[in-house]
């Protein structure tokens, strides 16, 4: 299915969703808006994404107000942005990107968005009405999405609820609800450490008593994260699941009035760098994408005063969010982060398969079994 052949009208009155092939100029200003975005649907990361995996095409979905005069510049309500790879019936659809990010992005005064649900906050308030219900146009566009694929799996994680439970009228799809840790940063700086447990207020007097320091670096910076990334795999045995070309094709771009990449970097008395975060800024979102150590830097507590800069800095910058994301399975991390005082936050990662793909997926499991 090529851009242009998907056209339809929506369950919201007055709004149609269509397949695009590129994004339209005022996307970013779009996502940087909406509470539930970030820098995970922004135009720099589909554009990493496709230079880290060049048998990918875009996938984009949008929502556009109808106009009864047959206008070509409808205003853009919202959309979704998604990958293509593969072809005919081992064609795939993944929602941007992998783990706990992606979903609709909606204007604010979009039909049938955020301004329906009187004020709560889905970016920040777990058990709010958005995470049960969701919204009207966020699920028109998950239902397009799947409805419209034509493809052997689809994927997407709706971080912020948009979508609701709509998919699950679509025969094939499955959800899992993984959780990620959120920390509102419009609460003040006093009250924010005062959230922090006492054993993380610890581990931060000590690193700064102990002579680290902190410097926020930029994208240029990213070989830090490969060296880094590189020595915990030497010395741990642990392989992080983020691709070398991911991280080069975020170190060439450059920040744009909406957000950018910042390397948070631990370095003791001088010497060199023994552990860093790799964030990504977008609007009022700041996300933790990786964090990697040395030995000396990970028994030096240096994490915790990484992140605490990360979280000083945004506070005073105007970042209302501090997304440290999710570690499943990794009972010590998701305490450390639960340490800064981080709220857990339930999100949605739908995935449907087509009757075809099913039955390969149980022959698969069934010869498998056999062995």
């Amino acid at each position: 299915m090529s851009a242009g052949d998907l056209r339809v009208d929506s369950a919201v009155p007055g709004v149609s969703i269509e397949r695009v092939g590129e994004l339209p100029a005022e996307w970013d200003a779009l996502v940087a808006a909406d509470p539930g975005a970030g820098f995970f649907q922004s135009r720099r990361w589909l554009a990493a994404v496709l230079t880290a995996w060049p048998d990918a095409r875009p996938h984009l979905l949008l929502a556009r107000r109808n106009d009864p005069g047959g206008s070509r510049d409808r205003e853009v309500l919202g959309g979704v942005v998604a990958i293509e790879r593969g072809r005919g019936l081992l064609r795939r659809i993944h929602g941007l990107p992998q783990a706990t990010h992606g979903g609709p992005v909606m204007a604010l005064d979009a039909p049938g968005g955020w301004g329906d649900l009187s004020g709560a906050r889905p970016w920040v308030d777990d058990g709010c009405d958005a995470w049960f219900g969701g919204t009207a146009l966020g699920g028109a566009l998950v239902t397009a999405l799947f409805e419209g694929a034509q493809a052997a799996e689809v994927r997407l994680v709706d971080a912020s609820g948009a979508g609701g439970d709509r998919v699950t009228v679509c025969p094939g799809a499955a959800g899992e609800f993984p959780t990620t840790r959120l920390l509102d940063l419009e609460s003040s700086l006093e009250s924010l450490w005062r959230e922090c447990g006492s054993g993380c207020r610890y581990a931060i007097k000590r690193a700064r008593r102990d002579g680290w320091r902190v410097q926020r670096r930029g994208a240029r910076d990213m070989p830090e994260i490969r060296r880094l990334a590189q020595i915990a795999r030497r010395e741990r045995g642990l392989a992080l699941n983020v691709p070398n070309s991911l991280l080069a094709a975020l170190e060439s771009g450059t920040d744009g009035p909406w957000g950018g990449v910042d390397v948070w970097v631990g370095l003791r008395d001088g010497g060199a760098v023994e552990a860093a975060l790799l964030n990504l800024r977008h609007g009022h979102r700041a996300q933790n994408y990786m964090a990697v150590a040395s030995e000396i830097g990970r028994k030096g507590g240096v994490q915790n005063l990484l992140h605490w800069s990360a979280i000083e800095h945004g506070s005073e910058a105007g970042v209302r969010v501090y997304d440290f994301g999710a570690s499943p399975g990794l009972p010590r991390v998701e305490r450390f982060k639960a340490s800064f005082g981080a709220q857990e936050f339930r999100v949605r990662h739908w995935r449907w398969r087509s009757p075809h793909w099913r039955a390969l997926v149980a022959l698969r499991a069934g010869l498998q079994r056999c062995r």
